[in-house]
């Protein structure tokens, strides 16, 4: 087991603590430690749905179609390109 090395205090409700100690005993835990593997897992969660996407199957076969056939620059596209190459080269 890892050293413990950094300490979060929180303040909760007694009701709340309450059933965060019912929970952990139901788990078979500690208590700080049932709170700290929440805790992890949420943490993990709330990271995941804003680094990760998930597409459906039909979503990635269209994306990964366009990324294999690439369809031609727009007007606009060929535009901006040009005023890039412009503004780079001065």
């Amino acid at each position: 087991m890892r050293a413990r090395e950094a300490r979060i205090n929180i303040r909760s409700s007694t009701e709340e603590k309450r059933q965060f100690e019912a929970a952990a005993a139901l788990e078979g835990e500690e208590l700080s430690e049932f709170l700290r593997k929440s805790a992890r897992m949420r943490a993990k969660q709330v990271i995941d749905e804003h680094v990760k996407i998930i597409l459906s199957n039909k979503d990635r076969d269209t994306f990964l179609k366009a990324l294999a056939n690439p369809p031609d620059p727009s007007p606009r596209l060929k535009q901006a390109m040009k005023r890039y190459r412009k503004n780079i080269t001065k």
